[in-house]
């Protein structure tokens, strides 16, 4: 174990490296100290930068400075795995409010969207069991792959490379990763979104799922609804999303 002196030392070297803040620090050159925030301060900005490309382009230089240095400050890391830090960035950014501050109101779920791409595409490999392909998608038990997340959002935030400004509108994404390892993202209408996010791992059908609120329409309109659902299952399937059948 460390002797109390030398954990003390440890934890305001570490103190000043975050805050840019003088700290004694005995038998430690001052003109070489600064070089040790200059490090720390550099590996945090370019782990958000890196995993935040998008979010990271809405700011002015000066902006994004203030924000990393307030970040490293201020916040109270709760993960020791580098690779994992830039997500505690969201709640930061939340508690901060800077998506007001910076008047970039889809800020949060832009950050929200850019992490879940980064968490879809380092998800662990799987062993994937046997499956059926030709089976019927609505009455048989659907396997999804394990390399996908559903997000709801508050703006179209896929939309925002071709628009200028986004709007405020409800927006439902499905983020998955091809087999080559591309991270791919699809927008869902909101009742194939619900029926995928209770699929998942519920071990049900589509029929099963929507027994009692499909018993309750005409026969017409329970077939023309089954038909559209198919058809998006479909598009899944094509997609690499389902895999098959149980």
């Amino acid at each position: 174990m460390l002797k109390k002196e030398t954990q003390h030392i440890q934890e305001d070297l570490a103190l000043y490296c975050r805050t840019n803040v003088q700290q004694d620090l005995p038998n430690v050159r001052e003109d070489r100290l600064h070089h040790y925030r200059r490090l720390i301060f550099t590996i945090v900005n370019d782990a958000l930068k890196g995993n935040y490309p998008i979010a990271y382009k809405q700011f002015s230089s000066k902006a994004w400075e203030e924000i990393v240095t307030e970040f490293l400050a201020e916040h109270a890391f709760q993960n020791n795995q580098l690779f994992k830090m830039p997500g505690e960035f969201i709640a930061f950014a939340e508690e901060k409010n800077y998506a007001e501050k910076y008047a970039i109101p889809y800020l949060i779920d832009l950050l929200k969207f850019e992490w879940v791409e980064v968490e879809v595409h380092t998800m662990a490999d799987e062993d994937i069991p046997e499956v059926q392909q030709d089976s019927d998608l609505i009455t048989d038990t659907l396997y999804f792959s394990p390399y996908l997340k559903l997000l709801t959002l508050n703006y179209p935030i896929h939309l925002l490379k071709r628009q200028e400004k986004l709007e405020e509108k409800a927006t439902y994404l499905l983020i998955y990763r091809q087999e080559n390892g591309t991270v791919q993202y699809m927008e869902l209408a909101p009742l194939m979104f619900n029926i995928v996010e209770n699929l998942i791992g519920s071990g049900q059908s589509v029929s099963t799922l929507l027994e009692e609120e499909l018993n309750q329409l005409p026969e017409v309109q329970k077939q023309e609804i089954l038909q559209g659902i198919s058809a998006s299952l479909m598009d899944l399937l094509h997609k690499g999303i389902i895999l098959g059948t149980k």
